[in-house]
């Protein structure tokens, strides 16, 4: 079995246009993100580049994942057309694969459609959230709310929100999110 993190996989997946809309009335009491720190880059030959030195340096913890052995999906088309169809993909494909890192060196646990572990007061569920325990409490690492070509590649990339972009940016500040990454690929996102 391969390294955990570096495999490298290509997958034939299928994006339907639809789009998801986000316009929860709790999330208009939040401010939207105005402060951005966007780490993809487009270059003039319409090339993207995404750059990981947030990640770096490794510490030693990182080296144990990095030599974690996984196993990798059976190859397989996807065709993304509703959110349950994102999340069997993101499961499939990156997360469980990666989980084998993340056994040890900590924990961390996977739970979907919960609700926030912030303390927020958001009547919503997430729907992917991965903690890991500080003795008996849970600690959110990382949340991920799917949304189909949602996302606005130009406005986060200029840092200039609206519309729905802003309505987004609000129900991420009202998970707590301090930090928001998002997948900003030519085949996942709108322009």
């Amino acid at each position: 079995m391969p390294p955990v993190l570096q495999g490298q996989r290509v997958r034939d997946v299928r994006c339907r246009l639809l789009q998801s809309p986000t316009d929860k009335t709790w999330a208009q009491g939040y401010h939207s993100i105005t402060n951005f720190n966007v780490l993809t880059t487009v270059d003039e030959d319409s090339i993207w580049h995404s750059n990981f030195d947030r990640l770096l340096p490794l510490y030693d913890d990182d080296q144990h994942r990095l030599n974690e052995p996984t196993g990798f999906p059976n190859e397989r088309s996807w065709r993304l057309e509703t959110e349950a169809d994102m999340e069997n993909w993101w499961h499939t494909e990156v997360s469980n694969p990666v989980l084998s890192a993340w056994n040890r060196y900590p924990r961390i646990v996977q739970t979907s459609h919960t609700k926030p572990l912030s303390g927020s007061n958001a009547s919503e569920n997430i729907d992917c959230t991965y903690a890991m325990y500080i003795g008996d409490m849970r600690t959110a690492v990382i949340v991920g709310e799917f949304k189909r070509n949602l996302i606005s590649r130009r406005q986060w990339l200029d840092g200039s929100l609206r519309d729905a972009q802003t309505k987004l940016a609000r129900e991420l500040r009202g998970y707590v999110i301090n930090d928001v990454s998002c997948i900003l690929s030519p085949e996942l996102n709108s322009n």
